[in-house]
């Protein structure tokens, strides 16, 4: 959306959608006073795109607005969480997040037997959200849950800056307990990890009988998430010197189009991960002159994810293991770090981890919590 002055008056323009899905240009003068600031002219361009949203989609589904008493505009929750998503795909997030935000807002907050569906997002009271908390507990795990509640909250909030609403009643509905889930309890549990015990027979085995050793052993020895290995170049590693590690800056993601390389969706995922000698002299043996990627097909083509995980199927198979996804090598990693004594903060800041929330989730396999 842009806004601009133009003379003595404030211009709007942006597209939005019609009850048939087409898509419109808006570009008319703002009813605010020539003197107001840009940031009060960008609000009633807001007002006016929301409503014309919210009037779209009640159109589209056969919802006559109602004739309001005063002057305040009736906004339908579905066309403010529409704006709030022209926003998102606006701002910097990947096609992939700002899909899956659509797709958690249609499925688990617009439609659904608690949905919020078209009404007036004025008339959303507390009452409703926690129905909608409890009906969407009853089928889905905490986590997605969750997730609903957050973008929620978010849209919201969206709505109270735009003028809808006075007070965003998401904001007093707690989110809902995770159950923890004992380690080693197959496809139900959330993640898991391999003792190190374990890690050692995972990685002989892998060099005994296949070519994935090297990959298998970056995995456990740095921790980084499936897209970072497959995404990883001869480039990024550092294997002589005093400082030897891998400098993280791009990641494989699934986007519409397939799998792509781009650079990582956090901040704080661009980080460098040191690594022991011992990786550096297999990662340095195994470089083969084929190409960009350090892990590969026999042609140079690039690894992929269902590759590995078949391989590493095999591997467990012959090692005597339980199987473990692909992601489970960096828990491992990260787990043998904390277990060893070593700050959470600083198994963050390896793990490239957004929150330090993320990394308590291994804070009980620590020495002080292992001695209780």
């Amino acid at each position: 959306m842009k806004v601009y002055r133009r003379g003595k008056r404030w211009w709007a323009d942006f597209q939005y959608l019609d009850g048939d899905g087409i898509e419109l240009r808006w570009r008319k003068s703002l009813k605010v006073p020539s003197t107001s600031a840009k940031r009060d002219a960008e609000k009633a361009a807001e007002k006016v795109r929301i409503g014309l949203h919210t009037a779209s989609l009640l159109e589209a589904h056969g919802v006559a607005l109602p004739i309001a008493r005063s002057e305040r505009v009736v906004c339908a929750f579905s066309g403010l969480a529409n704006s709030w998503l022209d926003d998102k795909r606006a701002e910097a997030n990947k096609p992939s997040t700002a899909n899956r935000y659509a797709i958690t807002v249609r499925l688990y907050l617009v439609n659904g037997p608690a949905g919020l569906g078209h009404g007036d997002v004025a008339d959303l009271r507390v009452g409703h959200v926690k129905a909608l908390r409890t009906e969407l507990s009853s089928r889905l795990a905490p986590n997605t849950v969750n997730q609903a509640l957050h973008l929620l909250r978010s849209i919201l909030e969206y709505g109270v800056r735009a003028g809808y609403l006075t007070e965003n009643v998401a904001r007093h509905v707690k989110p809902v307990k995770r159950t923890a889930v004992p380690r080693g309890a197959g496809k139900a549990a959330a993640w898991d990890w391999y003792r190190p015990d374990e890690a050692r027979k995972f990685i002989e085995t892998a060099f005994r009988m296949s070519s994935y050793g090297p990959l298998i052993l970056t995995a456990l020895q740095t921790g980084l998430r499936p897209g970072e290995l497959l995404a990883l170049t001869w480039e990024a590693l550092t294997l002589e010197g005093d400082q030897i590690g891998v400098q993280v800056s791009q990641t494989v993601t699934k986007e519409d189009s397939g799998w792509e390389i781009g650079p990582p969706k956090m901040p704080t995922s661009r980080r460098f991960v040191p690594m022991l000698p011992s990786t550096a002299a297999a990662l340095r043996e195994h470089e083969h002159g084929l190409g960009q990627w350090v892990f590969c097909e026999p042609d140079g083509a690039r690894l992929t994810h269902d590759k590995v995980r078949r391989a590493m199927d095999k591997i467990a198979g012959q090692a005597g293991l339980r199987r473990v996804r692909f992601r489970d090598l960096r828990h491992t990693y990260a787990s043998h770090l904390v277990a060893a004594g070593l700050q959470l903060l600083r198994v963050r800041d390896l793990m490239g981890h957004a929150s330090i929330k993320t990394t308590e989730r291994y804070a009980h396999l620590a020495p002080s919590s292992l001695r209780d």
